[in-house]
């Protein structure tokens, strides 16, 4: 049986091999058209219109470029630019140039109104020029200009250089808390500073050295009367700086002109020397160490920030004006500018910001103070209006429980 079965197994396959043989050997010109023999039905080709498309190549070209150019232009510049760098010329962030303006009013306690403006013109995102004035107050009569001169090597080096001058500036001893109309001198200031900084990513370093003349008046005689007082100062400041600054935003619709997380460090070291024509030589070493905490507390639009800082000197019997101070738009806000002074400074911080638009911020701070032995705290609430990359409104009130009260206005990019 089973030899019967390979005899038709053999017979199947010699059958089928020959029908093949006896199938290639058919003649070419006899085997059915392409479309009959694959059972697709092929469209025969269209006319090719010769006239009619070579009349209408160029307006096609024309159309062509018109519609799709731009859009080939955008993506070859593009391509370029990432070869060179994923973010080059800061293309993600709008660079501001041109001219800017910018205006702020101060009320302080214990030194009334001061006015101040500035005109500024950047040439480019590393290189600018401000001029500045201010009248009243602390700003006196006061004037002063700084040049920002570029970015230049790999290390990113910025060098600058800024000069001060003003006369009738109003200040305050300051040594605890001024509150008698007999602790406020009248001064005259001038100073030139050449600095030179190198950002490297979120780090900066920066060092600076900084020439002065000052001339303190008192308005009424102090008994006993401190070093620096109605005398005049000339003095050079050397100082290093280092800046740690990973601040940033955490969401795409947080306006870049603030921040909503991150870690902000500066750490300072410098040397100040000169002559007083009353108390003679002086010399101090000065540290200053300052550290911020964002926490974004919901998606970029309430933010907490605590803050220290810390300052002291090497030395005490440099002249009162050369001591570490608080008091102004910045830091104890309640209090004049230099209304709080010592030898060494402590200072902490608590603030709570909340969107009130995609462009507006208010915020609520309180601050403590610790100098000369002595613990001051004080409190506020404030509002930023945000346009582009800059802070173009800003308003601040602030009070102490001692009735202190200072006041803080900007308008324009300062």
């Amino acid at each position: 049986m089973d030899h019967g079965f390979r005899t038709v197994h053999r017979s199947l396959i010699c059958g089928v091999l020959c029908s093949a043989t006896v199938a290639s050997a058919q003649p070419v010109d006899q085997a059915p058209p392409a479309d009959q023999a694959s059972g697709i039905e092929v469209a025969a080709p269209e006319r090719t219109h010769r006239v009619s498309n070579t009349l209408l190549a160029l307006p096609r070209l024309i159309a062509h470029v018109i519609l799709r150019g731009p859009r080939y232009a955008a993506a070859g510049v593009d391509s370029y630019l990432e070869r060179k760098s994923p973010d080059v010329g800061g293309r993600t962030v709008a660079t501001q140039t041109g001219f800017r303006f910018g205006a702020e009013l101060v009320g302080e306690n214990e030194l009334g109104l001061s006015l101040a403006v500035r005109i500024g013109y950047k040439v480019s995102e590393h290189a600018a020029v401000d001029l500045y004035g201010g009248l009243m107050g602390v700003r006196g009569q006061s004037g002063g200009a700084r040049v920002i001169l570029g970015d230049y090597t790999a290390l990113h080096l910025q060098p600058s250089i800024s000069a001060d001058a003003g006369n009738d500036l109003e200040r305050l001893y300051g040594i605890g808390a001024a509150t008698s109309r007999d602790d406020h001198y009248e001064a005259e200031e001038a100073s030139v500073t050449p600095a030179i900084a190198s950002q490297l990513g979120p780090f900066q370093i920066r060092a600076s050295a900084r020439f002065d003349r000052v001339d303190n008046d008192p308005i009424a005689a102090l008994d006993p009367m401190p070093a620096g007082a109605g005398e005049i100062e000339r003095a050079t400041t050397e100082e290093l700086a280092i800046t740690y600054d990973g601040r940033r935003r955490t969401h795409p619709w947080v306006n870049e002109a603030t921040y909503s997380t991150g870690f902000y460090v500066r750490a300072a070291a410098s040397y100040v020397h000169g002559d007083a024509s009353r108390s003679g030589a002086f010399s101090t070493g000065r540290g200053v160490v300052e550290a911020r905490r964002l926490f974004d507390l919901f998606r970029g639009d309430r933010v907490l920030t605590i803050g220290v800082r810390g300052e002291a000197l090497t030395d005490d019997s440099v002249p009162f004006d050369r001591m570490p101070t608080l008091g102004g738009r910045d830091r104890m806000r309640a209090f004049s500018r230099d209304e709080l002074r010592g030898r060494r400074l402590g200072y902490a911080t608590l603030e709570y910001e909340w969107a009130l638009g995609l462009d507006s911020r208010g915020y609520l701070f309180t601050e403590a103070g610790g100098v000369a032995d002595s613990v001051h705290y004080d409190g506020g609430i404030g509002l930023r209006l945000l346009t582009g990359g800059s802070t173009s409104l800003r308003m601040q009130v602030a009070a102490s429980a001692n009735g202190d009260v200072g006041f803080y206005l900007q308008l324009g990019d300062l």
